[in-house]
């Protein structure tokens, strides 16, 4: 059993040439560079070449949940959790149960997104044109390397067809959304200023209550000094009074 798992992921894994490259580094910079079909286009090579490749499979599993493919996203992730489970090397064990449990995962989200409206839809697999999105495979796919189960890009496999439809979507996708961005920065900014009036306004309305209440504080001690004064005056004239009454008397 362990010598028929040996051979089904065994791939040839040479050192990297000169004009060689580390598979996940190649992928990675076409994925964030919005050149996703291009990392389709390779992983579908190796996988033609070797059905069994899981780092290729891990590639396509991205792409088909990068472009909501509903159609053959389940199969992709029943191949790779299978593969997966098979797959008990060192390095790639600390992915292996998150590989495994993505059918459950996101099976049931397949199903919401089959009921989601046409547009919604639309929407949603624009999202895959984004570029400066990191593929989400890419830990497993470096642990792989790292065991040794993945071959370097060669030099061959960096010529890539073109696929000038897609070139155009990403450079619109990401326009419209730089674009949104810098609408929504606008309007931030024109609703803050036009909130200045208003706070002036409150912080004006604070000042003059603030004026009024020490104005108000000012009077009150004023009468109080006045009124302590003249009880002072008004008892001294009793102390007065009485003194000259008892001096009176004595006489």
């Amino acid at each position: 059993m362990i010598l028929n798992y040996f051979f089904i992921f065994w791939c040839p894994v040479s050192k990297l040439n000169a004009q060689d490259k580390k598979f996940s580094e190649y992928i990675s910079e076409l994925w964030l560079t919005g050149k996703k079909q291009e990392a389709l286009y390779i992983a579908n090579q190796r996988l033609h070449k070797n059905s069994n490749d899981l780092s290729a499979w891990l590639v396509k599993l991205d792409y088909e949940m990068e472009f909501s493919k509903l159609d053959t996203l389940p199969e992709t992730l029943d191949r790779s959790a299978d593969l997966a489970e098979a797959t008990t090397t060192t390095n790639f064990i600390k992915y292996q149960s998150i590989i495994e449990s993505m059918p459950e995962v996101i099976k049931p989200l397949i199903k919401t997104m089959r009921e989601m409206s046409p547009e919604d839809f639309v929407k949603e697999q624009t999202k895959g044109f984004i570029t400066n999105k990191s593929l989400s495979t890419l830990m497993a796919i470096e642990s792989l390397e790292a065991d040794g189960l993945v071959a370097p890009i060669s030099k061959e496999e960096m010529k890539l067809p073109d696929f000038p439809e897609q070139e155009a979507r990403v450079r619109e996708v990401n326009e419209i959304r730089t674009q949104t961005k810098k609408n929504k920065a606008t309007s931030f900014e024109t609703n803050k200023v036009s909130s200045l009036p208003a706070t002036n306004l409150i912080q004006s309305k604070k000042t003059n209550q603030t004026i009024k209440e020490n104005s108000a504080t000012k009077e009150l001690k004023e009468k109080v000094s006045w009124l302590k004064s003249a009880l002072v005056v008004i008892g001294l004239g009793l102390i007065g009074f009485l003194l000259f009454r008892l001096v009176k008397k004595s006489k």
